[in-house]
């Protein structure tokens, strides 16, 4: 397993310092080169996926294939792994993530002719690159090192963008890398911040993510034992009988309050440099996911890079800004989290929603629409993160897995067309279906899928966001019944498209020149029908997935829990829904996970 993870890292970035020092010349080896080694990794994120589905790769609730190399340390003898890792490793949050990668990098080149400009040995090089990055951002488990990797993946895109897109393509790399890098600036401060505050500076800086963890979690724990200790007192006093009995017992009563007092005054003082921090790591990840209103590179820069690039830009590296927020933000500073997860961050996912809803019903091309669609789509995801439960972390975790597949599938679609058509602009089309039967059943289905069809994957993951915010009530439900209109803008502009390109009098557009079109090829209908099995099966038979997701989301939520009993006295709701997320029926007076959990984080 172990080896298995370095090796999803090392073989594309392998890959592509072979492309550069041996097919600077040849773009058939290039490719090659580059189809090979995308075609291991996707080897080896199947081959992960069935080991764990299997029990094989770990108990629920911990970190398979953990890998730990101290860079530098901080801690000296005393605690030799304190400090900057190479800490990697697998679990429930990430699994998912690590199998989109896999998929959506060959695929996209698969799909890709070998007559396309794409095929140029420095295109290929950064994509390879891209990949080893994208890997390494969803397996670190070192504050720094997700750094690294979720900063680096910058550069590829930048001169991807730049060197290989649209007319506007300068103009789009420019701001692509200008709002990541100036989020990412508040990023690192946030990330500096939290080691300061949790590993603390008296024993040297601390960046492990399960270490941290354990940190954060037994920093309210004083709070919460002053808390029972004032409710124990209060009992006590009002049982006694006699005076002289009273009077002990008031005093107890009295001390505990007045310890309970003083804690409170640390833990407010904590609680505003929480918020401060949760600020500052949200901006980066806000720009990466894109969150309105850091989301103004987001419509140029998918409809100016190289489609191909676009496909693993919108369908992979968007869910690294929302895998930060689940690994990092929730459970690293859960007080803040409480505070302004929901009201602040599922606001602006539900803004997201609608706009993205209304501005891709407004525009014409087929790229721009999927832009904005993924911005809607993105905010179900983000609105299932902040609802603070177990039924929305979990959904929406699922819902990052189904966002990628579903939409992955619509721009591999657009990236056929593009490979016939010159041109994207849904009026150009009309009645294709007629002539490209393949081809409109795959549109239809994909279609069907992004609407939220039930029986297809994206129902589930939306259902469980939605019901996982309505669980919030007060303002969680007001947010989640405003997020549902997004669904049927949703439907409204897929099929707009779906009828306005497939069906009606036949109407195709000129051709690209030397190309005739064709229906789906053989090597393009085994690529959809991939994608749409995956649809179905996580539309019909979700439960193994979901089991899975929320055996480690169980974890954040259950210490979600515990900071919102220590600030309102009344812990969230962990497991509405858990009929639908563990065995099929309700359970009755437990919050209990319902797989064996162990500890994550450095205790193990």
């Amino acid at each position: 397993m172990k080896e298995a993870l370095l090796a999803l890292i090392a073989i594309p970035l392998f890959g592509a310092l072979l492309t550069v020092f041996t097919a600077r010349h040849c773009r058939n080896r290039a490719r090659t080169i580059a189809l090979t080694a995308t075609i291991m990794t996707l080897a080896i994120s199947v081959w992960l996926v069935a080991v764990d589905f299997c029990g094989w790769g770990g108990q629920p609730g911990s970190y398979a294939g953990e890998t730990r190399f101290l860079i530098l340390g901080t801690g000296g003898p005393v605690d030799p792994l304190r400090g900057i890792s190479f800490h990697i490793g697998l679990d429930g949050i990430s699994l998912g993530m690590i199998f989109l990668t896999g998929f959506l990098f060959p695929a996209a080149l698969f799909l890709t002719g070998k007559a396309s400009p794409l095929n140029d040995w420095g295109f290929l090089a950064w994509f390879q690159a891209l990949q080893g990055l994208t890997f390494g951002a969803f397996l670190s488990l070192d504050l720094v090192l997700f750094y690294l990797f979720f900063e680096l993946t910058l550069i590829p895109l930048y001169f991807m963008v730049g060197g290989w897109g649209g007319g506007l393509r300068i103009e789009a790399a420019t701001k692509l890398f200008l709002y990541g890098l100036t989020g990412s600036l508040f990023t690192l401060g946030g990330i500096v911040g939290v080691s300061l505050a949790l590993g603390g500076m008296d024993k040297g800086c601390d960046f492990s993510i399960p270490r941290l963890v354990l940190v954060a979690q037994d920093r309210g724990k004083p709070m919460e034992a002053s808390m029972e200790r004032v409710a124990k007192a209060k009992s006590e006093m009002e049982k006694t009988m006699s005076d002289r009995e009273k009077d002990a017992a008031r005093a107890r009563f009295d001390e505990a309050e007045h310890d309970l007092f003083q804690k409170r005054k640390v833990e407010a003082q904590w609680f505003n440099w929480q918020t401060t921090l949760f600020l500052m790591l949200m901006a980066g990840l806000a720009v990466k996911i894109p969150i309105i209103p850091v989301h103004f590179w987001q419509p140029l820069a998918y409809r100016e890079a190289p489609i191909a690039l676009t496909v693993v830009l919108s369908a992979a590296l968007a869910k690294l800004g929302l895998f930060g927020v689940v690994r990092i933000v929730l459970p690293l500073l859960p007080d803040a989290s409480v505070r302004l997860a929901t009201p602040v961050l599922g606001t602006l996912a539900t803004i997201g929603i609608l706009y993205g809803g209304l501005a891709a019903l407004g525009t014409s091309n087929l790229r721009s629409m999927l832009a904005f669609s993924s911005i809607s789509h993105l905010g179900f995801c983000l609105l299932g993160l902040v609802s603070l439960n177990e039924t929305g972390l979990t959904g929406g975790v699922l819902q990052m897995i189904n966002h990628g597949i579903t939409t992955g599938g619509l721009w591999l679609l657009a990236l056929i067309l593009l490979e016939r058509f010159p041109s994207l602009e849904i009026h150009t089309f009309s009645g294709m279906g007629k002539r490209f039967k393949a081809m409109g059943v795959v549109a239809v289905l994909l279609v069907l899928s992004s609407v939220g069809l039930p029986g297809l994957n994206n129902f589930v993951g939306e259902a469980l966001s939605l019901l996982g915010m309505f669980a919030q009530g007060g303002e969680g439900r007001q947010l989640a019944v405003l997020a549902t209109l997004g669904l049927i803008l949703g439907a409204w502009y897929m099929l707009n498209f779906l009828l306005r390109t497939f069906y009606g009098d036949e109407r195709i557009p000129a051709t690209v020149q030397g190309r005739i079109p064709t229906d789906l090829t053989g090597c393009e209908k085994m690529v959809f029908t991939s994608i749409l099995a995956l649809c179905f099966l996580l539309g019909l038979y979700p439960q193994p997935a979901l089991k899975r997701i929320s055996a480690d989301t169980h974890l954040v939520a259950r210490e979600l829990g515990e900071a919102r009993r220590r600030q309102m006295g009344n812990p969230i709701p962990e497991n509405i829904g858990s009929m639908v997320l563990t065995h099929g029926s309700p359970k009755s007076g437990t919050n209990q996970p319902s797989a064996p959990q162990t500890q994550k984080g450095g205790a193990r």
